[in-house]
């Protein structure tokens, strides 16, 4: 099944960026970037979150104080986020790449982790549906 990209949400300054990113299997995934020193190109580190860990950080966005993290491993690579407030500006690192928001980015970011937490659990809902019709 071809994947398709069905939300598309970036948090760019002049040196940092912060994406969001939701498939059409229910994928979710955030990117920080940075952009190098010389010339227009950009390093980028991703993480892919499950609607619990979105979960977690719309409660952080709610509250609007605090701090969480996450630890991912897989096929051996590592990857670390953070998600930290400092008065009123949500810091979003990945790695050694971190982004502020300002308040009203926090807030579009907010909706956008309401619809894809929604999103995860309405596809995983059909693709359950499915399966069992097709298995009986």
């Amino acid at each position: 099944m071809e994947t398709k990209t069905e939300l598309s949400k970036c948090f760019i300054a002049k040196t940092s960026a912060f994406k969001v990113q939701l498939n059409s299997v229910g994928d979710c995934y955030f990117h920080a970037g940075k952009k190098q020193e010389q010339g227009d190109k950009w390093e980028w580190h991703r993480a892919k979150m499950n609607d619990m860990e979105c979960g977690q950080l719309l409660g952080l966005l709610k509250a609007r104080e605090g701090s969480i993290s996450f630890f991912h491993e897989f096929n051996g690579n590592a990857t670390k986020l953070w998600f930290n407030y400092s008065k009123d500006v949500l810091f979003a690192k990945i790695e050694n790449i971190s982004k502020a928001l300002s308040p009203a980015e926090q807030e579009v970011l907010r909706v956008l982790i309401e619809h894809i937490i929604l999103r995860q659990n309405i596809i995983r809902t059909q693709d359950s549906i499915l399966a069992a019709e097709m298995s009986g």
